[in-house]
C-alpha cells in the first residue's frame, strides 16, 4: 500500500467518523427533544386530569346539595300533607258536630 493510499483511507476513516459523530449527535439530539415532548405531554395529561378530578368534586360537592335540599323539600311535603290531612280531618268534625246539632 502507498503512502497515498494510506492517506486516503485515513482521510475516508476520518470523515466516516465525523459522519458517525454527526449521526451520534443527532440522534441524542432527537432523544431529548421527544423527551422533552414526552415530558410536556405527560404535564399536560397531569394538569388535565387534576382539572377533571376538581370539576368531579366539585359536581359531587353540587350533587351532596341537591340531595340535601331534597331530603328538606321532601320532608316538608311530608309534614304540609299531614297537616292538611289534620285540617280535613278537623273540618269533617266540624261538620260532623254542626250537622248532629241541627238535626237535635
Amino acid at each position: 500500500m502507498t503512502n497515498a493510499q494510506n492517506e486516503n483511507l485515513k482521510m475516508v476513516l476520518e470523515s466516516l467518523r465525523t459522519k458517525f459523530e454527526n449521526l451520534e449527535m443527532e440522534k441524542e439530539s432527537e432523544e431529548r427533544s421527544k423527551d422533552l415532548i414526552i415530558a410536556d405531554l405527560e404535564s399536560k395529561l397531569e394538569n388535565a386530569s387534576i382539572e377533571k378530578d376538581s370539576e368531579i368534586e366539585n359536581l359531587r360537592s353540587e350533587l351532596s346539595l341537591k340531595q340535601r335540599e331534597f331530603e328538606v323539600l321532601s320532608s316538608e311535603l311530608v309534614t304540609r300533607s299531614k297537616s292538611k290531612f289534620q285540617q280535613i280531618d278537623s273540618l269533617k268534625k266540624q261538620l260532623s258536630d254542626a250537622e248532629r246539632s241541627l238535626v237535635s
